[in-house]
């Protein structure tokens, strides 16, 4: 499904969810990053700049 409005608020609700994420065993997104924080700021910018998410 592809989500084409949001507000602010659930752009930083989604972004903190999967930055925040516990993978347990797995490597999750904060591999690629610095951290979770950065992780999530990276979706959060990402859902700003695109306008949309796909869940």
């Amino acid at each position: 499904m592809l989500v084409k409005s949001m507000t602010e608020e659930e752009i930083y609700e989604i972004s903190h969810a999967f930055g925040y994420y516990d993978y347990g065993e797995e490597t999750g997104m904060s591999a690629a990053f610095s951290g979770k924080e950065a992780t999530a700021n990276y979706i959060c910018a990402y859902g700003h700049r695109r306008k949309m998410f796909f869940t």
